[in-house]
């Protein structure tokens, strides 16, 4: 992909061309909409990627989940806080051996929750370990803690301008019914204080559950992003 706002005509075709040089499919893909809408459609063929695109939700109405749209969240935060009323939401210190232990463990539950192959694993905690590495300083880690065991946490950004990007989410689901309404309502309430207003939830990837959970927290926007070919 690429982003600016220069010589975008010129730009892609170089990029497209090498790719035909390097033996790879000469597709641009995840270009942001800001550079698709102003290519030139007589020599591009540009098609959206719906399951690239990022969700944009409201902080102020996750933090509330009031009305219709989020009565399924209202009930499973009202399960468990029933059922759960010792567990702790708090932030993470993303600096401690320790938690970034407990945050790996957390990963490996989530793919034996979710049956994931053992790669997928691997490529969450190193996923995670670059992202600490370049960016520990400007994240912001929240979690939920059952003692001081974490049973859920998040990943996010504060990218200025209100908004916010959550990178990386995980929770024990299967022992902690309705743990992620309620943890993704809480982070709503953290983020806001911080003055973010909007969060960036990522694409679905196609996914029908994920697609399904994300469409449940009623974006108020998407980041469209594009498939370029001449």
């Amino acid at each position: 992909m690429f982003l600016g706002r220069n010589s975008l005509n010129e730009t892609a075709r170089a990029l497209l061309w090498q790719c035909e040089r390097e033996g790879m499919t000469p597709v641009l893909r995840f270009v942001p909409k800001c550079c698709a809408d102003a290519l030139d459609t007589l020599c591009f063929s540009v098609i959206d990627e719906p399951d690239q695109f990022d969700y944009i939700v409201s902080t102020s109405a996750i933090s509330a989940y009031e009305g219709q749209s989020y009565r399924l969240q209202r009930n499973f935060v009202r399960r468990f806080t029933e059922l759960h009323s010792a567990l702790q939401f708090r932030e993470v210190d993303l600096k401690s051996v320790e938690r970034k232990a407990q945050i790996k463990a957390l990963i490996a539950t989530w793919a034996e929750q979710k049956e994931r192959d053992p790669s997928d694993v691997e490529n969450e905690n190193a996923a995670i370990t670059r992202c600490l590495d370049a960016f520990e300083a400007a994240l912001i880690g929240n979690g939920i803690f059952d003692g001081e065991k974490l049973v859920a946490f998040a990943l996010c950004e504060d990218v200025g301008n209100g908004y916010g990007v959550n990178h990386f989410e995980k929770a024990a689901t299967t022992v902690y019914t309705g743990i992620v309404p309620y943890f993704r309502q809480k982070t709503a309430q953290a983020l806001r204080e911080r003055g973010i207003e909007y969060v960036n939830l990522e694409q679905d990837l196609g996914i029908p559950g994920l697609r399904q959970s994300k469409r449940s927290y009623a974006p108020v926007a998407f980041l469209k992003k594009y498939r370029v070919a001449r």
